[in-house]
């Protein structure tokens, strides 16, 4: 780090709070985003990675509980409140940083995002060609690595979807 001492005290600080995905909340209890950068600190950008580390966190649950039926109307609901609790926090006179940075407050884009894939993937015509079947028409082998968040049933796997071979985790 070419920080002065002082700063970066407060950077191993910052550092503790982002390795935990929770950075977000620290950032919460400050003024703004603008304010975060007045005194900056080099993770200052961790604040949406922890955004989304906890969506992922806890989205799985959310999905095992609503069912797929239900789904979207719980996407749908969480983008409703999230923008509802923005709007209460504003009027209500919070502080910036508590109005941008908490996961809650983040939800709709998350949940949009998250609707945009249920749309695609109940595609009733089937016709999307993925990159690996693409790739597999010009002769090359394909295979996937992580996570794969279409589904846990078989007609959802990589392997259905142009690829050779799969290890990792369905969601």
């Amino acid at each position: 780090f070419f920080l002065d001492p002082l700063k970066q005290i407060d950077a191993a600080h910052d550092a503790r709070w982002a390795s935990g995905f929770v950075i977000n909340i620290k950032f919460a209890w400050g003024d703004s985003y603008a304010a975060a950068q007045t005194t900056p600190t080099p993770l200052l950008h961790f604040w949406s990675l922890a955004v989304e580390e906890q969506f992922y966190f806890v989205w799985p649950l959310i999905v095992c509980v609503a069912g797929t039926k239900r789904l979207r109307a719980v996407c749908w609901a969480c983008m409703s409140l999230s923008l509802g609790l923005r709007i209460f926090l504003w009027i209500s006179g919070q502080r910036n940083g508590a109005i941008y940075f908490p996961t809650p407050c983040r939800l709709d884009g998350l949940a949009m995002g998250a609707l945009l894939a249920i749309s695609l993937r109940n595609n009733p015509k089937g016709n999307e060609t993925t990159l690996a079947q693409v790739c597999k028409s010009k002769g090359y082998a394909t295979g996937m690595v992580g996570k794969w968040h279409l589904g846990l049933h078989p007609q959802f796997l990589p392997t259905r979807h142009g690829f050779d071979s799969y290890f990792g985790l369905p969601c």
